[in-house]
């Protein structure tokens, strides 16, 4: 009998059943220091792996929703998933979506790196090796790296889906891609991005996915989307040594880390990439590294109005409860039998009017309004009221009607606010509003000037504002500037912007927008546009009239506008000669200043136009 020990010889793992092995064992990947290592899971890696583990124990496809912060490891566990899938299994195939070729490149090429660094005896056969595909010979399994766009016939049975928010077509490529999937537990549908804003695809997905797992009582095969959301503080390389002592926390650090039960080595780092990364902005910090998943799709997507305006106007707004503030539903009409005003306001369910001023004496108004197709499927035709001496939404009418019925409301409304300017985009649709406005004969509709440079070679008048780009970005700055400075007031004087839920709902949607090519880089003007699934008609409306009352050249948003005073001035100068005292009553009555004041205002208006006019700077208005 031999004295030798046999060998024990340990089994073979099954790399097809150990993920995690086969990443550590067979994986390599580039660290942040450019050095090539072992793909070890991270603990958000990990996190995710295990929600697909646990649908596919519940014998759910899994499907799975990732919101995240920069630079966790997503990606890299979304592209290892799909590389272990087709190495060792047959016949199958993977397919990843990216939003810009740059980003497509930069995937695959980690994919390649895997493929590269494999262990010698592991490395398959390829039938296909080019810049957007790998197709193993030996098994028939591929891989396929594409920018968005059609992919209808392409089935694959694992997608990785590279930050969706990002997508122009986000819902027609969901749909499409998902046609493709089969619905078994061995597939994988993997969504990662960070917030773009609400009201695309992304944040839609993500919110139903978050009702879906609140609901305790949904039946586990109808839930669809897994949600996972990574916060900066969770994920574990975002922590540093400190350099700083805990008595030289600020105040502000100090409310982090009780609110988020958090270490000083997280501050750290904190502290470390708010200066560094985002050039000490904490709204940039808070986009790109959010704590709540709300607070990301809020801060997101380059907003046009700020937090601190937005926070101002939705605290203005009246809550919709049933005993609230918010005015009745009502609609416009016009009274043939009636005399004198024939305008009528009534209340009605459902009415597509709200008043939030009724028309004060010696106060004005401007109409913006916003004119489309008019049918169900187009944007809204909305009307919205500028008191011109409060600055306040005095009312809006929200609603779709072809452009001359549309005119016809504007008129009725017109009338009711004491004969309102009305002002209406001139483009496409707004030839057939003011051509109906100026056939009812309204007295007060908007003219602009054009330029000596335009096609007739001379200055004319045009009915309408003329929407172009620049146009745009004139009026919505405008928009801004009155928040800003009713932001500012509020906290020295407590003076109100009153504006409507509509109008504020709206102002949250619109992001600035500049459209890319589909190498990633940026190409033409930077755009003002609402969220996939919003309007911004509304405030274009109100915009509008804000930029059209332009209540003096240095101080464009002053209550009292320039031609106010200057038929005040002359009004009051007329009735001077008969009437001194009579005279001075009407001045303080129509603009709270004295006929002196008026007359100066009045010369210096004069002054400065006829200086313009001799340096060839032409009228603005």
């Amino acid at each position: 009998m031999s004295d030798d020990i046999p060998e024990v010889v340990e089994p073979a793992i099954d790399y097809r059943h150990h993920f995690s092995n086969y990443a550590t064992d067979c994986l390599k990947i580039a660290n942040k220091d450019g050095l090539l290592v072992p793909l070890r899971l991270n603990s958000t890696q990990r996190f995710v792996l295990e929600q697909i583990r646990l649908a596919r124990k519940a014998g759910r496809p899994p499907r799975i929703i990732v919101l995240k912060s920069r630079q966790v490891g997503v990606s890299t566990l979304a592209e290892a998933l799909l590389f272990h899938a087709c190495h060792l299994c047959d016949n199958r195939s993977a397919l990843v979506l990216a939003h810009n070729i740059k980003s497509a490149r930069a995937i695959f090429r980690m994919t390649k790196r895997f493929l590269e660094n494999l262990p010698p005896e592991m490395k398959p056969k390829r039938k296909l090796d080019n810049v957007h595909e790998i197709h193993f010979s030996e098994n028939d399994s591929r891989l396929q790296v594409e920018v968005t766009g059609e992919v209808r016939g392409y089935t694959a049975q694992y997608v990785h889906l590279s930050e969706l928010a990002f997508y122009d077509n986000d819902a027609e490529t969901l749909r499409s891609v998902m046609q493709s999937v089969p619905r078994s537990t061995d597939s994988l549908v993997v969504i990662e991005s960070t917030a773009n804003g609400v009201g695309n695809k992304f944040h839609e997905l993500w919110v139903n996915a978050i009702r879906d797992s609140q609901d305790r009582e949904l039946p586990d095969w109808e839930r669809g989307w897994t949600p996972v959301f990574i916060p900066w503080f969770r994920h574990e390389e975002y922590r540093i040594k400190p350099w700083f002592l805990r008595e030289e926390t600020t105040q502000e650090e100090e409310d982090i880390m009780r609110r988020l039960k958090i270490a000083l080595d997280r501050i750290a780092w904190r502290r470390w990439c708010l200066k560094t990364n985002c050039d000490g902005d904490r709204d940039t910090f808070n986009v790109e590294y959010p704590e709540t998943w709300k607070s990301a799709f809020l801060l997101s997507g380059r907003p046009v109005f700020d937090k601190d305006g937005m926070a101002y106007c939705a605290s203005q707004v009246p809550p919709e409860k049933p005993d609230a503030l918010l005015p009745s539903q009502s609609e416009v009409d016009w009274d043939e039998s009636a005399v004198g005003k024939k305008t009528t306001i009534y209340e009605v369910e459902g009415g597509r009017l709200r008043v939030y001023f009724k028309p004060q004496d010696r106060h004005t108004y401007i109409i913006g309004a916003d004119p489309s197709e008019g049918d169900p499927g187009s944007d809204p035709t909305p009307l919205a009221v500028l008191d011109q001496m409060t600055l306040n939404c005095a009312a809006v009418w929200h609603g779709r009607e072809p452009p001359d019925v549309l005119a016809k409301y504007a008129v009725w409304l017109g009338f009711w606010f004491n004969t309102a300017l009305l002002v209406n985009e001139a483009n496409n649709h707004g030839i057939d509003f003011h051509n109906t406005v100026l056939r009812m004969m309204y007295p007060n509709l908007y003219f602009r000037e054009t330029s000596e440079e335009s096609v007739s070679g001379e200055k004319v008048l045009k009915p309408g504002w003329y929407q172009t780009n620049k146009a745009k970005h004139f009026a919505i700055n405008t928009f801004r500037k009155l928040v800003r400075e009713k932001v500012e007031s509020h906290r020295d004087d407590h003076t109100r912007l009153i504006l409507d839920p509509t109008l504020v709902g709206e102002m949250g949607t619109l992001i600035y927008r500049r459209p890319k090519d589909r190498l990633g880089y940026s190409t033409g003007q930077t755009t003002i546009e609402a969220q996939p699934g919003h309007h911004k008609d509304c405030v274009m409306a109100f915009a509008i009239a804000l930029a059209v009352h332009r209540g003096a050249e240095e101080a464009p948003l002053e209550p009292l506008p320039e031609a106010a005073v200057h038929s005040a001035a002359l009004e009051a100068m007329r009735l001077r000669e008969r009437d001194p005292d009579a005279a001075e009553r009407f001045a303080l009555d129509m603009t709270g200043l004295t006929c002196d004041d008026l007359q100066r205002l009045s010369d210096e208006r004069h002054s400065r136009r006829m200086r313009q006019e001799a340096l060839g700077l032409g009228l603005m208005r």
